[in-house]
């Protein structure tokens, strides 16, 4: 499932600009590294609520990545008629 949210994230961010594209990755990669961190972590320092949390980030994340995809569809489409 990783791969193909990845695969859908990166045929999505070539339509913003350079900028854009490597703010949103950088947040992206920290966002997967604070879940993976979770994860790796050994009693007592390991809890579900922080994967909880790690994994919630990382759903609003692409969640607005999906509203700014879907406005800059709309935005084209616009610009088309």
């Amino acid at each position: 499932m990783i791969n193909t949210i990845l695969s859908i994230i990166k045929e999505g961010i070539k339509l913003w600009s350079e900028e854009r594209r490597a703010r949103f990755l950088n947040e992206y990669h920290d966002v997967l590294e604070e879940v993976q961190n979770a994860k790796n972590k050994e009693y007592p320092e390991y809890t579900d609520i922080d994967i909880d949390i790690a994994n919630g980030k990382l759903r609003i994340l692409l969640e607005a990545f999906s509203s700014e995809l879907k406005g800059h569809v709309v935005e084209n489409l616009q610009q088309e008629t």
